[in-house]
């Protein structure tokens, strides 16, 4: 057996997932998919917490903590009074021994403890309670009244959870996700690292204390103690990433490697709780938050030193400082001074916890408004995915808990699981069904049908076609342009992006494509390999396409040659050579047309579209008077600027002809039949008015005939009408026939800046 050819590494692990589990960089490490994984995660969490907080010794008592009294709502019907009152008690009667119970016993967080020794005692305190309350199914408080009340022991529904429970589950998992989503769109950034942290450490801070601040009267010291722990480590990562986010961004004050042994401080801080080493002064949890808070401000400092005079910077910078003010800097002043100084915060838990929500909060709208992170606006409508799905994982619980379903919880919270997993394989079927054909399918459907009732990325308008089908066949979040160029298609960011280089019209662009099929998947080298391809087979195709009408033109320009350097010479001949005058003036109309002709196969010549309405104006004037009409031509407004190419010329010249010819045939024929007058009298008068105008890059023409015939009903299609539409439409345009009394008006709009891309 040979040496193995790449070492199996921690490095190349973090660096090369894809060499060693393609799977999971195809599927798991997609965004979307992240993320999903992360609800299920939270999801799972939830599942735990409530199961677990419906096993604590429940008595559906009202007890009520106000200040330094707790209180128990006491019924008339146990009570001497009429009606139901709150009264103090003492604590809880063990045969004739009086456990004293304390409002600091049942307070949501001990954060007020100032001591490792005070710390040992409150749990023990908790130890004692728990065995009391789990190890009986009634118990008997004492008030200070020396009045005994009766609590019987009952099963805990989801229904008996606190509101709080929830509040804290939904803004740690709404925490997590945004700092998460962050992450997964722009893994190379340390910012978007920092925050995902960030998110994470709210996470596990608002998660455990939504289990111990939803105890009834007590909970294993063991599981207190250890959901305690975890909380504060929680609060650590969030506050402490929050300094590291003022290190690097705007921009980062000093080298990266510093920040490595920066995250020793929050590690070493926790296991000094942990393990009980030091006793802070003031506070045992908040006082190193202040000393980290100190070292916040002075970041700040050195950050507004560096951004204050550049204008996008300091943007950036004051939705960061408002975003984290809004949110942290409430939360210092309202919860954790008051309680380093008086033992108490002065608003409630979850409504600390709120405002640590608005931090990310303000991130989500300064990345709306301002750009903040550098990420684009994109990523709100990924997000806006995600909790869609979030929403309909709520609804089904929601279903669960009106249902009544508190014993069959587990088996409800197992079928929305499978209902999810039920999609998800569902979706991998037909993809596997499919195969690769989607493509081929995408690419027909490219190729015959049109794109224009596509919805078109604003910011990608007039890119090249490949560009557009790549979105198609990708249905990326976005597609944008930069600067950086690569020599073949390539994945980047562990294939959240693909990055591609090529030229349209002259110019060499780049194109970043983020997010494959939304976010759900992530590009890999299949990819890269089959973009390269289809830019060589297009480059392929626009090649032999130039080839084709270079060599289209070179016919031209032959034929073009032949014509006026064989045919005209003999065609003039003959003119000098005629002598009755029909057939001269048939020959001199020949050669007129064999001239127009070749003016109009040279598309090198342009003729200026005033000049084009002179000669129009006089030959068709000619034609109506010698007919016995009249003629009413306008075309005002025209800019001078405006030209034609030779077979644009040809091509309305011929079509105003006809048009004229036609107005002129059924003039004379309702005159005839009117005043039973011959067709050459020359007391025979009809209107015809002709109108040129020129709007939004379009040459509009007008020919209305004041008597019809027929009503249009009646028409029959013949060479002419054919004529003018196979014209009209070789000049990319539109013709339109209205009759009303009498009256026929025939409009006829071409494109002149498009034909004339076209043709050039």
């Amino acid at each position: 057996m040979g040496p193995l050819k790449t070492k199996i590494t921690i490095n190349n692990l973090i660096h090369n997932p894809k060499q060693y589990f393609p799977l999971l960089t195809r599927f798991w490490l997609a965004p979307q998919n992240v993320l999903m994984l992360a609800c299920f995660v939270s999801l799972m969490v939830l599942f735990a917490s409530s199961q677990y907080l419906s096993q604590l010794p429940y008595y559906a008592s009202q007890v009520k903590v106000d200040g330094k009294h707790l209180s128990v709502l006491i019924s008339a019907e146990k009570s001497s009074q009429e009606e139901s009152i709150f009264k103090h008690i003492k604590g809880v009667l063990v045969g004739d021994s009086l456990v004293p119970i304390t409002p600091k016993h049942l307070s949501d967080d001990p954060d007020f403890i100032r001591s490792f020794a005070e710390l040992t005692q409150y749990f023990h305190t908790q130890q004692q309670l728990f065995d009391i309350f789990a190890g009986n199914n009634s118990v008997t408080l004492l008030t200070v009244d020396n009045e005994q009340v009766n609590l019987q022991r009952r099963d805990r529904n989801l229904s008996d959870l606190p509101i709080t429970f929830w509040m804290l589950q939904a803004y740690g998992t709404l925490a997590m996700l945004t700092g998460m989503a962050f992450w997964v769109y722009h893994r190379k950034k340390a910012v978007t690292r920092i925050l995902a942290v960030g998110g994470i450490g709210c996470y596990i801070m608002q998660v455990s204390q939504s289990v111990y601040a939803s105890r009834e009267f007590a909970m294993h010291s063991e599981v207190f103690e250890c959901l305690l722990h975890t909380n504060h480590f929680g609060g650590i990562l969030f506050v402490y990433s929050f300094a590291m986010l003022f290190w690097f961004y705007p921009n980062p004050i000093q080298k990266p490697k510093l920040v490595l042994w920066l995250s020793t401080v929050p590690v070493a801080v926790w296991s000094n709780e942990l393990l009980q080493w030091i006793e802070w002064p003031i506070s045992l949890f908040y006082f190193p938050a202040i000393i980290l808070a100190t070292f916040t401000f002075i970041l700040l400092r050195l950050q507004w030193a560096c951004c204050k005079n550049n204008p996008q910077q300091k943007l950036l910078f004051l939705w960061l400082v408002n975003s984290v003010l809004a949110g942290l800097g409430l939360t210092l002043v309202v919860y954790i001074v008051p309680i380093l100084i008086w033992g108490q915060p002065f608003v409630s838990t979850w409504l600390a916890n709120t405002f640590c929500l608005l931090v990310f909060l303000g991130f989500v709208l300064g990345v709306h408004y301002g750009g903040l992170f550098a990420v684009e606006r994109w990523w709100l409508k990924a997000c806006f995915n995600i909790l869609l799905a979030i929403a309909v994982i709520l609804l089904d619980l929601l279903a669960i808990a009106l249902l009544g379903a508190q014993a069959a919880l587990g088996f409800g919270l197992l079928a929305v699981i499978c209902f999810w997993l039920y999609l998800l394989a569902r979706s991998r079927f037909w993809s596997f069904i499919a195969g690769d054909n989607g493509r081929d399918i995408a690419l027909a459907n490219m190729l015959v049908e049109p794109t224009s009732n596509q919805e078109i990325d604003p910011n990608l308008e007039n890119q090249p076609p490949e560009i557009e089908m790549l979105r198609v066949l990708y249905s990326p979040l976005s597609i944008n342009v930069v600067e950086r160029r690569v020599s073949k298609p390539c994945i980047e960011e562990s294939g959240l992006k693909l990055m591609v280089t090529l030229e349209h019209q002259d110019e060499l662009n780049s194109y970043e494509i983020v997010g494959k099929q939304m976010g759900q998947k992530v590009f890999h080298e299949s990819d890269s390999h089959f973009v390269a391809n289809f830019l060589a087979h297009s480059q392929n195709i626009d090649k032999l396409h130039q080839e084709r009408e270079a060599t289209l033109v070179a016919e031209r320009q032959r034929i073009m040659r032949d014509l006026h350097d064989e045919v005209a010479p003999d065609l003039l001949g003959l003119v000098h050579l005629v002598n009755q005058p029909q057939e001269r003036e048939q020959a001199q109309k020949c050669l007129k047309n064999l001239r127009e002709i070749v003016y109009s196969m040279d598309d090198n010549q342009h003729r200026l579209l005033t000049d084009a309405l002179a000669n129009w104006r006089y030959e068709i004037s000619q034609m109506i008077e010698a007919a016995g009409g009249e003629v009413d031509w306008c075309d005002d407004g025209i800019d001078p600027q405006l030209s034609l190419t030779g077979g644009q010329w040809l091509q309305l010249s011929r079509i105003l002809r006809e048009l004229v010819a036609n107005a002129v045939k059924h003039a004379v024929l309702v005159d005839s039949r009117a005043s039973k007058k011959a067709i050459n009298d020359k007391e025979l008068v009809f209107p015809i008015s002709i109108n040129f105008s020129f709007s939004e890059q379009t040459l509009s023409m007008q020919v209305i005939n004041q008597n019809v015939a027929l009503d249009s009903n009646q028409w029959e299609l013949g060479k002419g009408l054919h004529s003018i539409q196979r014209r009209v439409k070789d000049l990319f345009g539109s013709v339109n026939w209205q009759v009303d009394a009498g009256q026929c008006c025939v409009s006829v709009s071409i494109p002149l800046t498009s034909h004339l891309k076209e043709m050039s």
